[in-house]
């Protein structure tokens, strides 16, 4: 005779996973439909796509997860959502169990483990309204391993500690790297000269960082971009008032971008067009009448960008550095 069946909660999971699944699976999809038709099919982009593939198995998988719950006199009978008996534990089987309380932002909950000497399964209170009635059923005459509990606790800590000790060090390392000068040498360069294809202007990006974008006539598949430390170290707004679609501009690049370029004009496309499309980082502008950004600018904005992000990541690394040293040595103790 059965004793109780779960009243189930987990309607919303099951929708959100759904949606979520199916949605992912299908952004995948028409990701890589668009990379792979596209004339240079670029790694970045598949990863994009992979993500989002597995991302949505994963959560079309979590569906399997979530049971109802059968109990009877004698066993405890864990049924999909598809209706399919998944496993069978006899209530004589059961040796301990322990419960977890947990917390996020939004929500708190208990997650109850029974234990028999070849398997566990965990219930979460939050899948079911009647999970006092089920605990109950399934705890009662067993015995509560404390033990097992305080394990758990332990490894829950030491996780907090190790990983807010990582987070520290990482911090202190990219303080470290930022010691190291990395100035561009001028014998990395090479000049472009070409005339203005577009409407210069200053572009507003995220977190109210700028740029400036010049497409020149000749090289139509690359945009050479004002920003970062090249826009700081620049004068943009002079550069956009004064040049004017047509306007010759001479630009100082990678000499590996340099390259690229030479060697992408020597393979047009179709109707000779360009198949390439990248943006390249400028480090020296100037026309026949001003310069705008030389290089000498640029390697001292750099410098003093790192100078500010050593200190910036010497000061948040320290904290959590000692903060898990001190988790740590205050478990050994």
């Amino acid at each position: 005779m059965r004793l109780v069946e779960s009243k189930n909660s987990f309607k919303s999971y099951y929708f959100i996973l759904s949606l979520g699944g199916i949605g992912c699976m299908a952004v995948s999809y028409f990701l890589t439909q668009n990379v792979l038709n596209a004339p240079i099919v670029q790694i970045w982009p598949l990863m994009i796509c992979g993500l989002f593939g597995v991302m949505g198995a994963l959560a079309i998988g979590s569906i399997y997860k979530l049971d109802t719950l059968h109990i009877y006199q004698d066993r405890l009978e864990i049924v999909s959502i598809f209706g399919s008996i998944k496993n069978t534990i006899y209530l004589r089987e059961i040796t301990s169990w322990i419960e977890i309380y947990k917390e996020n932002k939004k929500d708190k909950w208990q997650e109850l483990t029974i234990y028999t000497d070849t398997t566990k399964y965990k219930i979460n209170s939050s899948f079911y309204d009647n999970y006092s009635s089920i605990k109950s059923l399934l705890i009662k005459g067993k015995r509560r391993d404390v033990e097992k509990e305080t394990k758990y606790h332990r490894k829950l800590f030491l996780i907090y500690a190790i990983g807010t000790l990582l987070v520290g060090l990482a911090f202190l390392y990219g303080a470290y790297t930022s010691c190291f000068p990395n100035e561009i040498n001028p014998n990395q360069l090479a000049t472009i000269t070409g005339a203005v294809a577009n409407e210069l202007k200053i572009n507003e990006g995220r977190k109210s960082s700028r740029s400036v974008r010049i497409v020149l006539n000749h090289y139509p598949g690359y945009a050479f971009q004002l920003s970062g430390d090249s826009y700081r170290a620049a004068h943009p707004l002079d550069f956009v008032t004064d040049v004017e679609i047509g306007d010759t501009v001479m630009v100082d690049v990678y000499k590996e971008d340099y390259k690229d370029i030479m060697a992408n004009e020597k393979n047009l496309g179709v109707n000779g067009k360009s198949l390439i499309n990248r943006n390249i980082r400028v480090y020296g502008l100037k026309n026949k009448y001003d310069t705008y950004l030389t290089l000498e600018d640029y390697n001292e904005e750099e410098a003093h960008q790192r100078e500010m992000g050593f200190w910036l990541m010497l000061v948040i690394g320290l904290g959590p550095t000692f903060g898990g040293l001190y988790f740590l040595l205050k478990m050994k103790r």
